[in-house]
């Protein structure tokens, strides 16, 4: 009995020295919550001033402090977390006032270290399955102060975008129309505001009369932006705008007609060759007041076959303009030189006079050019965008001025203004090539085909294009603008592709009087005095900003975003897609000639954070560089693309996409300036 008692003692003494190790047991670790680290500055430096754990971040402090040791202005918290997560898409939101910063595994996904009133941030990374570290610094600077951070997730994957088409799908063969309240496209506001109406046009043949598009649009001052992709067989095309008042249209980004201004209705043609494939066709209309009015459609070929419009009406003589020295008057003289054959009386035969020799005689005589006309009918303007009555109409003798810091003409200003001389000239068959040396921006027409497309705001700098002739007569416009400090402009053109030309002396310096030759007629005039030493040739540096006519925007305008950042205090940004873009950046340049140019590219201080942005380089004659830059790694600065030759084309252009192949929408891509650097 007395062995049993201490057996029973003996297993009572472990069984109680085991109770106290069970319960000092270690619990599983749990997740504690936030931790906070108090901060009595705004810049999270020194030691803090208090650390705790905390169950969330949700605070409204309004004009008080966190806790009685920190002041209620200009302090700083930083909050870490480690949290287990599923494999997804989760979305992020800080709403705060000041600034913040939010890192997920020390990336960093939101930054807004500045002093702003109440903003809600969002990022959406992917996660996958497992634990991780999750942080978020905040500061305040004065007044308010609010730190709030939510999340959700995991959120379904978005489908893989589609197509880039700004609308939702349309019928076969339709135009997506996008139907402005103003004059500009929407570009009356920055940013630009959204069309007042959206609609497919089975085709772009409307007469409106005095009426508007729709109820709901007024009947003038408005605009109108039709986009297509049309597939064309390999070819020449004719495209042809009949319109009342103005249009522009373009082919694959690139500029074909450009007659953007009040007018009657009036039929203009360019011929383009196509390459076989899909190319997007864009018609920009405007409508500024009376009749409404427009037909656009393209043929096969190179003759036009415009849509059938009534006769314009007869255009009413120019009052007379007193003759400039020292171009005399010249009498009217009959077609030289002589025709073969007799000569009706009462002109006496004229021996041939070099030199203009005779025509040799045959069954086909090539046509000879009519007596030369006075000049070109200059309508100058008070302004820079060729609108309203021009302000003076005279006839120039030529297109050669240098009116430095002066205007053209009493009552027109020294800055601001815009000219638009026309001709009618006799070419023969072959080709030419125009010139144009303008201070600020010029376009050359020929027979309504844009010829030089140079119009935008530079110092004096030479362009040229060719254009193949038909012997017989063409007209012949120039557009010219002034923007401020020094103006000039001189336009020429020589037979057949030529080198790198020399301008004509600047007008008003007068060219030699006229030789007279020995016979009864005068002489007709040289098509230029003779030319001063060469003007220095050479490209220079040429930058093209998001706002300025080379670039060029593909894609919804709903997702290009408008901030205040940049070169030129502005810049467009858009959120990424993955594989299929949804849109694009476009910089064409105008550069002053061919050469081999360095190209870089700006990238903002915010809006900037895709690593893997592709800038695509079109040059020469179709060579394609790509270069990938990491937006994110950079901070207002420009950033090198290469070095590469350049026709000074066109056809040459630096082109960005949106699809980075990251996670979908969580990227922003920055589309600011580019420009291209002479190297020698």
């Amino acid at each position: 009995m007395k062995r049993n008692i201490v057996w029973f003692v003996i297993v009572l003494a472990l069984l109680v020295a085991g109770l106290p190790s069970m319960a000092v047991a270690s619990p599983p670790a749990l997740d504690p919550g936030w931790f906070a680290e108090y901060y009595a500055n705004h810049d999270l430096a020194g030691a803090p001033a208090l650390t705790r754990y905390e169950p969330e971040i949700d605070y409204i402090w309004g004009t008080g402090s966190p806790t009685p040791i920190l002041p209620a202005d200009n302090f700083s918290i930083r909050w870490t977390r480690t949290m287990g997560f599923s494999a997804g898409t989760y979305q992020f939101c800080a709403t705060v006032d000041d600034g913040v910063r939010l890192w997920v595994d020390g990336q960093l996904l939101i930054d807004s270290w500045k002093v702003q009133g109440v903003v809600t941030l969002c990022a959406t990374p992917y996660l996958t399955e497992g634990n991780h570290t999750v942080q978020m610094a905040y500061f305040e600077d004065t007044g308010n102060a609010q730190a709030i951070l939510t999340w959700s997730g995991p959120i379904p994957s978005p489908p893989a975008p589609g197509p880039p088409i700004p609308w939702p799908p349309s019928p076969a063969n339709a135009w997506t129309g996008e139907y402005y309240d103003d004059m500009k496209l929407g570009a009356t506001t920055s940013p630009a505001k959204p069309p007042v109406m959206v609609r497919m046009d089975m085709d772009i043949n409307f007469n409106w009369g005095t009426g508007g598009p729709s109820v709901g649009l007024q009947p003038y001052e408005f605009s109108v932006r039709w986009t297509r992709d049309v597939s064309f067989p390999a070819g020449t095309y004719t495209f042809c705008a009949s319109v009342d008042d103005g249009v522009r249209v373009w082919v694959d980004g690139s500029l074909i007609l450009d007659e953007w201004r009040e007018q009657s209705l009036r039929t203009f043609c360019s011929t383009q060759h196509m390459t076989g494939g899909l190319h997007t066709i864009q018609v920009a209309y405007l409508q500024k007041r009376g009749d409404a009015a427009i037909s656009f459609s393209w043929s096969s070929g190179s003759s036009p076959v415009p849509p059938p419009v009534p006769p314009l009406p007869p255009v009413p003589p120019w009052p007379p303009v007193p003759p400039v020295p020292p171009w005399p008057p010249v009498p009217p003289v009959p077609p030289w030189p002589p025709v073969p054959g007799p000569t009706p009386a009462p002109w006496p035969p004229v021996p041939p006079v070099p030199p203009w020799p005779p025509p040799v005689p045959g069954p086909t005589p090539a046509p000879w050019p009519p007596v030369p006309t006075v000049g070109w009918t200059g309508e100058y303007y008070s302004n820079q965008y060729l609108d309203g009555a021009p302000t003076m109409i005279r006839e120039d003798p030529e297109i050669n001025f240098d009116w430095g810091y002066g205007a053209p003409a009493p009552g027109l200003p020294y800055d601001h203004f815009s000219v638009r001389w026309s001709r009618e000239v006799f070419f023969n068959n072959g080709t030419y090539t125009f010139y144009a040396r303008p201070d600020d921006g010029v376009r050359v027409y020929v027979d309504g085909s844009l010829v030089i497309d140079a119009w935008f705001v530079q110092a004096a700098a030479t362009h040229s294009g060719v254009k193949a002739m038909n012997a017989g007569t063409h007209r012949v416009q120039v557009d010219y603008f002034e923007n401020t400090e020094l103006a000039s402009i001189q336009v020429w053109w020589t037979e057949g592709p030529a080198p790198w030309p020399t301008p004509p002396s600047p007008w008003p310096t007068p060219p030699a009087p006229w030789p007279t030759p020995p016979s009864p007629w005068p002489t007709p005039p040289a098509p230029w005095p003779t030319p001063m030493p060469p003007w220095p040739p050479g490209p220079v540096e040429v930058m093209v900003d998001n706002t300025d006519p080379g670039f060029i925007w593909g894609g919804p305008i709903s997702s290009r975003h408008f901030a205040y950042l940049g070169i030129g205090g502005n810049m467009y940004w858009t959120n990424n897609s993955v594989t299929n873009p949804i849109n694009y950046g476009k910089w064409v340049p105008r550069l002053g000639g061919p050469g081999y140019y360095e190209v870089f590219a700006f990238i903002p201080r915010d809006y900037a954070t895709s690593t893997n942005v592709r800038y695509r380089v079109i040059h020469g004659n179709g060579q394609r560089h790509d270069r990938i830059v990491n937006q994110q790694a950079h901070y207002d600065r420009w950033v090198s693309l290469g070095t590469y030759y350049f026709n000074a084309s066109q056809n040459e252009f630096v082109l960005v996409y949106d699809n980075t192949r990251e996670p979908y929408g969580t990227r922003a891509i920055a589309f600011d300036a580019v420009k291209f650097v002479p190297r020698w």
